[in-house]
């Protein structure tokens, strides 16, 4: 597989699991904090602590209003999840492409 070959896998990828993150996120224990941490590491390990970091800390807002028990999720935190996503990785590089 070409180095582009790898990006588009990588942007559907990407888009698959940001939509995923809202219903993940309001299914998951702990604090905002903790759930937000555990789902990017779950789903851009390949990618260094501070650009993971970085995605954490963009996606808390859209998913902070999930953290209480019976949260409704929409398709609005779907789509917003998807745009701060896909916005990061174009900005970023994984460290590998596993």
């Amino acid at each position: 597989m070409d180095r582009r070959d790898g990006r588009d896998r990588r942007r559907i990828e990407d888009r698959l699991n940001a939509r995923r993150l809202p219903d993940e996120f309001a299914q998951a224990a702990g604090g905002s904090d903790d759930r937000v941490t555990g789902l990017v590491n779950r789903y851009w390990a390949g990618y260094a602590e501070p650009a993971k970091g970085q995605l954490a800390q963009a996606l808390l807002p859209v998913l902070e209003e999930l953290v209480e028990p019976g949260a409704p999720v929409t398709e609005h935190h779907r789509e917003k999840c998807v745009e701060v996503v896909v916005d990061w990785s174009e900005r970023m590089e994984p460290v590998s492409m596993d």
